[in-house]
This record gives C-alpha cells, structure tokens and sequence, in this order.
C-alpha cells in the first residue's frame, strides 16, 4: 500500500516546483520566450501607426531580438519610414538590414520596391536579379524585375517576364499585372497581344485603367471608334478621372462627331466652368457646327483660363486671330 502514497508524494513536489517557478523571474523568462515579441509592433503597423512603430523597433530594441525576428523588426522599421515619406532613411535601413540578413527575401524585396519607387531603376533590377538567381521562381521578384525593366524601357525583356510572373497562379488573377503586361507589349508595338492582355484584364476586373488601356491600344491600331467605344466606358466608371472626358472630347471631334463632341465638353463644363480644355473642345466642334458666334465665345473663354492650362490658352488665342478676333 506504499506506492500510492509515494505517487500523492510525487505530485506534491511537482506541484511544489510549479509554485516556485510562477513565483520567481523564470516564470516571467519561459512567458516572454513563448509569446510573439513583434505582436504588438504588427499590431501597431496594420493599424497604420508608422510613428509608434519608429519609436518602439529601436535599434537597441532589434539587438533583443533572435536573428528571424530581427529581420521581420527591421522590415517594419524600414517599411514604416517609408510609409511616412523618410525614403532616405528607409533606404538606409533596408542597406544594412540586407546586408545582415541576406536570406530574408521580404528585405530584399521591400528594398528593391523602395528602389524602383524611389526612381532607382538600376539599382532595383540589381537586387531583383540577386533574388532571381536565389529563388527563380519567385512571382514576387519576378514582377518587380518586369516592372523595372519597363521603366528603362527594356520592353521585350518586361514582357518575358511579366509573362513569366503571370505563370504563377496568384499573379495570373491580378487584374493589374495582366493591365501592365498589355502595357509593355504596347510600348514595344506588339498591338494585338497587347490587347489580348488587356482583354484578360477586364475579364477579371472591368475598371477605368484597364478600358483606358485598351482604347489606347485601339487607337494605335487604328480603330478609332472602336477606341472612342472603349473610352467611354472608362469614362462611366466609379471615380473615372475628369481626363478621359477630356480625351474622349478630342477624339470625337477627331472622328468627325462634333454632336457629340459638343455634348462630352458640356458635361465636364457643368463640373468645372473654368475647363480650358473643354471650352476648347466645344469651340472647336460649334465651328464645325456653323455655330460661329458660340464658337467664338467658348474660344475666347479657352484663351483666358491661362492659369491652368497656359498652352490651351495660347492656342486658342492663335485660333482667335486666325478667326479674325483680335
């Protein structure tokens, strides 16, 4: 009968020890390894609080910390600056953080978008390559390098690799990477697999961009009412830019559509009396028009906003001459 009291024994001590470990330091050692000491910091940035994040990842704070948190500190300390207009000293933070931590990709990353936000072209496809030759099947970097090449102008190079990008499942339904594949196949001439791509575009997300996209392709090819088609759709689309009525105007009075010419720069009127461009516009299609005493009215109206617009301005007061209006 001696074994169940040696097990009450047992579990007495064990109890005993459970006691003194909450009650002392190392109970307060085993708490703070076993929760997430950048919980709250990650809290912090999804909520957009970029200056507590700055104030909190010190230095001295990410010394704290072991090598993967460390990385992910300096990530957020980097991408917070940014986040707050301090590129320089975001660069600064990404420089070194690359350096001590070569292997976290999401550093390399951030610092090569900052790179390529921050007008750096070359410097980003450098370090969009590095990543490339680490990880090539990295959708990330791959789209980074597309898009960098792009704005060097390597237009055949962008595509391949947008198109190499858009193998990947999540990139191949974004909406914005088939819009800016159509895009470089644009600048490169490619009309009809530029708009093969912009197609996919809208058939995945049927906004302003990508209509606006595809009415320049259209135009490039020539069809100009089907373009004009295309823009007013982009036109009729949830926080469409007063420019594509503007655009849509110039092109209708370059098909020959003063009607409607005259109508599209009435509308953007209605919203802004002091349009230039669109004073213009309906000038120009009341000429066309026989409307000679509106068009003289609304040109002269197009020549005094100069503020705004001053190149509108001077040709219209050409125009004027050339009309006789002195």
């Amino acid at each position: 009968m001696r074994a169940p009291l040696v097990g009450l024994r047992g579990l007495e001590a064990a109890a005993a020890i459970l006691l003194l470990l909450q009650a002392s330091p190392a109970a307060a050692f085993w708490t703070l390894r076993a929760r997430d000491p950048l919980k709250e910091v990650s809290a912090l940035f999804a909520a957009k609080n970029y200056d507590e994040v700055i104030k909190i990842v010190t230095p001295q704070f990410i010394a704290k910390l072991k090598t993967k948190n460390a990385a992910k500190a300096q990530w957020l300390r980097a991408e917070s600056l940014a986040e707050m207009g301090r590129f320089s000293r975001a660069l600064s933070v990404f420089e070194l953080a690359t350096k001590l931590y070569p292997r976290d990709q999401r550093l390399q990353l951030g610092f090569a978008e900052l790179l390529r936000g921050s007008d750096l072209p070359k410097q980003a496809q450098a370090v969009f390559e590095g990543i490339l030759r680490k990880d090539p099947a990295s959708p990330q970097a791959r789209l980074g390098l597309a898009r960098t090449q792009q704005a060097l102008g390597y237009y055949d190079r962008s595509a391949g690799n947008y198109r190499l990008a858009l193998e990947d499942s999540s990139q191949a339904r974004n909406p914005d990477v088939w819009r800016l594949y159509a895009e470089t196949l644009s600048d490169s001439g490619r009309w009809d697999e530029a708009k093969t791509a912009v197609e996919k575009a809208l058939s995945l997300r049927q906004d302003a961009a990508a209509y606006l996209d595809l009415a320049l392709i259209q135009r490039s090819q020539g069809r100009l009412d089907a373009a004009i088609a295309a823009l007013k759709e982009a036109r009729e689309r949830p926080n469409a830019s007063p420019a594509l009525g503007r655009a849509l105007g110039l092109w209708l009075l370059e098909a020959h559509k003063a009607p409607e010419a005259l109508q599209e720069a009435r509308k953007l009127l209605k919203t802004d009396p002091r349009d230039s461009l669109a004073h213009w516009v309906a000038a120009m299609a009341d000429q066309s028009l026989g409307h000679l005493i509106d068009a003289r009215r609304e040109m002269r109206l197009a020549a005094d906003f100069s503020e705004k617009t001053p190149f509108v301005a001077a040709v219209s007061q050409k125009i004027l001459k050339t009309w006789g209006d002195r």
